[in-house]
């Protein structure tokens, strides 16, 4: 069960509600020796005690066979089916209809592995094919669109537990629609190239650094590309048997769904901690900035600033079920007026896994 005390997202004449959450999902895995296939299905279905119309039914299917080449090299596959719908207030306000948005997302990955005494190797592609669903009066097909990512990740051993990597990446994104209603050309293209170190200490600590440079051009004449510097870094430690740390922090494109421009450049950190007390008792803490810079025609500048913080106790009361209550918070400043919100979630969860 879940409240919610701005279901909406708007920064005045707030709506509060309470969801009841139902959400299966089956697992099914092969026992093979060097082979592994894992077969995932499940829903997460919504009802809204005053609000129906915000009720929903998201669902998901994925096959994701792993394959041991030989003994230095792995080729994992994913393919996946999923059909969610949009939280209120991660769209423009003039593509929320009188219902949830939907879309109907195809997805298919490849991730390929090598590592030997010294040298290792990553090589990944990504595929992803968005359909969004119309909503009431609202026609969303401009934002129909594929993306394809291959990014392709060199190290280097240079001691024990000490590697030196290179990481070159490219993505394209191509829209349904060559131009949307408002005459904007979305299809834009862009490369990543990083290079950076990574420390691992196994059970006590694991830092990765990497700094570079990104870049994204567009297909609207008059759009200005964009080009800077990126970075990615993590440092994950376990401070005590029973205290982690996790900090990491980077710089990526998104794409979203806005009538001002197809992406968003995000500069985000994220710190979070995790605390044992008992075997059966797991307390979380969470706290994260992103700042969205959207790239837009010039004189249409949009910029976002998202805090959020998630607070999660679990109580395993056996080997299958627990309970589990969380609430989080999050607080939207934009330049935009009329786009500020903050939102308070409270949740109770029950669970059995067999």
């Amino acid at each position: 069960m879940i409240y919610d005390d701005n279901l909406f997202r708007q920064a005045q004449d707030e709506r509060s509600d309470q969801i009841f959450v139902l959400a299966p999902e089956l697992v099914l895995e092969t026992d093979w020796l060097n082979h592994q296939i894992t077969a995932r299905a499940g829903a997460s279905i919504g009802r809204h005690v005053d609000l129906n119309a915000e009720d929903y039914e998201d669902y998901f299917l994925s096959l994701s066979p792993l394959i041991d080449v030989d003994e230095n090299t792995t080729l994992s596959l994913d393919f996946g089916y999923s059909s969610t719908h949009s939280e209120r207030g991660s769209t423009d306000t003039l593509l929320e209809g009188p219902e949830p948005a939907i879309d109907d997302i195809l997805k298919f990955s490849a991730n390929w592995v090598y590592q030997s005494d010294k040298y290792s190797a990553r090589l990944l592609y990504e595929f992803s094919q968005d359909d969004a669903l119309d909503n009431g009066l609202i026609e969303r097909d401009f934002l129909d669109n594929s993306s394809q990512v291959l990014v392709f990740r060199q190290g280097y051993d240079f001691t024990t537990g000490t590697t030196g990597w290179i990481q070159p990446g490219l993505e394209w994104i191509d829209y349904r629609l060559s131009r949307d209603d408002s005459g904007l050309v979305r299809d834009n293209q862009g490369w990543t190239l990083l290079a950076g170190v990574t420390i691992n200490r196994t059970a006590v600590s694991f830092l990765e650094l990497g700094l570079g440079a990104m870049s994204r051009s567009f297909e609207q004449t008059g759009q200005d590309d964009f080009f800077g510097f990126a970075y990615v870094g993590r440092l994950l430690w376990n401070i005590t048997p029973l205290v982690t740390l996790d900090i990491s922090a980077g710089r990526s494109a998104r794409v979203v769904q806005s009538t001002t421009g197809p992406i968003a450049v995000d500069d985000e950190v994220t710190l979070e901690l995790a605390w044992d007390p008992l075997e059966n008792l797991i307390f979380q803490a969470a706290v994260s900035f992103t700042r969205s810079d959207y790239e837009t025609l010039p004189g249409q500048a949009r910029t976002e600033d998202l805090v959020e913080a998630n607070l999660n106790m679990r109580y395993l009361l056996n080997e299958n079920m627990y309970l589990e209550a969380n609430y989080d918070f999050g607080n939207l400043s934009s330049n935009l007026i009329g786009d500020d919100y903050e939102s308070n979630l409270l949740s109770i969860r029950a669970g059995v896994e067999l």
